[in-house]
C-alpha cells in the first residue's frame, strides 16, 4: 500500500484521524496538522472527495538530510520524474522551507526545479514547463534544518475551497474549519442547528452537508491525482457515484442562521443557493443581541467579530453581553463560542465546561462550550449579577454608563 499524510489545521487533526479510519485507510499515525496513513489509491480518492477538515493529501516520493544546499539537486535529481510528469504535462514546486542552507524559499525551489528539468531532459530529450498557476502536477518541497521531504499533492488546489463561496464577506471563516468545529460540538447531525452572527453561511452550509452526507468536493471539477501516470478514471467514476448515492436526501435537521447586516444576510443566502441547500437553511436579518431564538433546544456556535480584525471598541465588555444574551435566551442550548486566544471569557462571564485550541488563519482561537449554572449554584453563570470591578471603576472615572450599546459592535458583520 502507498504511504501519504493528510494535512490540516491545528485541534482538527483528532477529527481528520476518524474521518481517514472510517474512509478504510491503515496504519494511521496523528501528526501536528496532519495524520499520515497507507492505503489504496481508491482511499486517497475517497479521502480528497469526502474528508470535510483535510487541506491537502500528499503522497511521499523521497526523504532524505542534506549537508548543504546543493544536496538537495542530488537528491531531487535520482527521483524518476521522467515516471512522474507525463510528457506534455506542467508542474509547480510548493515549499515550506526553514533551514540555515536557504535565505529564502524561492531558492530552495529553483535548486529543485533544475534537478526535475535536469532529470526530464536527459530521460527523454525535452523539457517540462513550470506553470505556477494549476499546473498539472503540483509537487511539495519541505526542508526543516537538514532534513527533506518531496512529495506529490494529490488534491492540487486546496481543499478548504469547495466552489460555493461566491460572497466571501469580511473575515470569512474557513470551510474547513467550520466543518471542524461542527464536529467537535459532537452534533448529531438530525436535531437543531443555529448560527447567530452567521456572517456568510460557511457554518450554515457545512451544517447541512455534515447532516446529509454530501461529500465535502461535490462541486469540485478536478483534482491533482487526475494527471497523475497510473490514475484510473473507471474506479474514480465509480467512488463519485458511491458517494452521491450515500448522500441522505430526507435529513432534514432545522438548520437557522441570522446577522445584523442585510447586506451580509443576502450574502449568505447567495452562497447556499450556489452550494444547493438554499431550501434547507433558514437565514434571517435580526440582531442577536435583540433577538431570542425560535426553538426548544439547539446545538448553537456563535463566532463574533475578532479584534484584530473587526473594530469592537470594548472586547470585554461586548463578550460579557453576549454571555448575558446566552444566559437569558440560550442557557437550556448546547452553547458553543469560537473567538481569539487572548479573550478572557471567565472574565467576561462565561462558565467554560471544555476548550479546544484553533486557528483561523494565522489567528490562534479557542473553541470553547459553555455552561449556564442555575444562579443558586452559580451566580457567576448570570452577568446580570455579575459585578466588574475594573469595569465600574472606569466608568465611574469616564462619566459614562456602564452599559455599552450592542448593536454598534454588531454592525461590522463578517464570514
Amino acid at each position: 500500500m502507498d504511504q501519504y499524510i493528510a494535512k490540516t489545521y491545528t485541534g482538527l487533526e483528532q477529527i481528520l484521524e476518524k474521518e481517514l479510519k472510517d474512509l478504510g485507510a491503515n496504519d494511521l499515525e496523528v501528526q501536528k496538522r496532519g495524520v499520515a496513513f497507507s492505503g489504496t489509491p481508491r482511499i486517497m480518492y475517497r479521502a480528497n472527495l469526502e474528508s470535510r477538515v483535510a487541506l491537502k493529501v500528499l503522497s511521499e516520493l523521497a526523504s532524505f538530510t542534506i549537508e548543504e544546499a546543493q544536496d538537495v539537486y542530488t537528491e531531487s535529481k535520482k527521483i524518476e520524474w521522467e515516471k512522474i510528469i507525463p510528457e506534455g504535462k506542467t508542474f509547480a514546486i510548493d515549499t515550506d522551507v526553514f533551514s540555515p542552507f536557504f535565505d529564502n524559499t524561492m531558492y530552495a525551489a529553483l535548486v529543485c526545479k533544475d534537478a526535475i528539468v535536469d532529470r526530464i531532459r536527459d530521460a527523454r530529450g525535452e523539457r517540462p514547463s513550470v506553470q505556477k498557476k494549476d499546473p498539472d502536477i503540483d509537487i511539495t518541497l519541505y526542508i526543516r534544518d537538514k532534513t527533506v521531504v518531496i512529495s506529490l499533492n494529490s488534491s492540487g488546489q486546496s481543499l478548504h475551497i469547495r466552489g460555493y463561496k461566491k460572497f466571501p464577506g469580511i473575515a470569512p471563516l474557513s470551510e474547513v474549519l467550520a466543518a471542524g468545529l461542527i464536529q467537535l460540538t459532537g452534533w448529531d447531525g438530525e436535531s437543531p442547528f443555529l448560527n447567530p452572527m452567521c456572517g456568510s453561511g460557511s457554518l450554515l452550509i457545512e451544517a447541512h452537508r455534515y447532516a446529509r452526507n454530501i461529500p465535502s468536493q461535490i462541486n469540485r471539477k478536478s483534482f491533482s491525482f487526475q494527471h497523475w501516470p497510473g490514475y484510473d478514471e473507471e474506479r474514480w467514476e465509480l467512488i463519485m457515484k458511491g458517494a452521491k448515492m450515500r448522500v441522505n436526501r430526507t435529513n432534514n435537521p432545522e438548520i437557522i442562521g441570522f446577522d445584523y447586516n442585510d447586506d451580509t444576510v443576502q450574502g449568505a443566502k447567495k452562497n447556499t443557493r450556489t452550494a444547493g441547500s438554499f431550501r434547507s437553511i433558514q437565514i434571517y436579518n435580526h440582531d442577536f443581541f435583540k433577538y431570542e431564538p425560535p426553538l426548544e433546544k439547539a446545538t448553537v456556535i456563535v463566532n463574533p467579530p475578532y479584534n484584530v480584525r473587526l473594530r469592537v471598541d470594548d472586547t470585554i465588555r461586548f463578550y460579557n453581553q453576549i454571555n448575558n444574551m446566552l444566559y437569558r435566551h440560550y442557557k437550556n442550548y448546547d452553547n458553543w463560542i469560537i473567538c481569539p486566544a487572548e479573550v478572557n471569557l471567565r472574565r467576561a462571564g462565561f462558565r467554560v465546561e471544555k476548550s479546544y485550541v484553533v486557528f483561523n488563519g494565522p489567528i490562534q482561537c479557542q473553541f470553547a462550550k459553555l455552561s449556564f449554572a442555575s444562579k443558586r449554584n452559580n451566580r457567576s453563570g448570570d452577568p446580570s449579577h455579575r459585578k466588574n470591578r475594573n469595569f465600574k471603576n472606569k466608568d465611574a472615572q469616564r462619566g459614562q454608563k456602564s452599559r455599552p450599546t450592542s448593536s454598534r459592535a454588531n454592525k461590522n458583520r463578517r464570514r
